[in-house]
């Protein structure tokens, strides 16, 4: 999808039963700010792919921290 007018026909092939999920009722909501308010296209992307991302678990993040072992004085 390279437009917004892209992302909305994408969108409008799914069963209506999969469009009032609330994962796509939000990436909605932010498409439909980006069209008539003219918000920021971020919005439209952030909520097509959290939508798309929809069942998949988060993947683990590593912060790089280890906890350091030390003798008590």
């Amino acid at each position: 999808m390279r437009t917004i007018g892209e992302a909305v026909a994408y969108i409008d092939r799914f069963p209506e039963a999969e469009q009032l999920t609330k994962e796509w009722q939000a990436a909605m909501l932010a498409l439909k700010v980006v069209i008539d308010h003219d918000g920021p296209t971020m919005f439209a992307r952030m909520g097509m792919m959290s939508a798309l991302d929809r069942g998949v678990p988060p993947p683990i993040r590593w912060t790089g921290r280890t906890r350091r072992w030390r003798a008590r004085n």
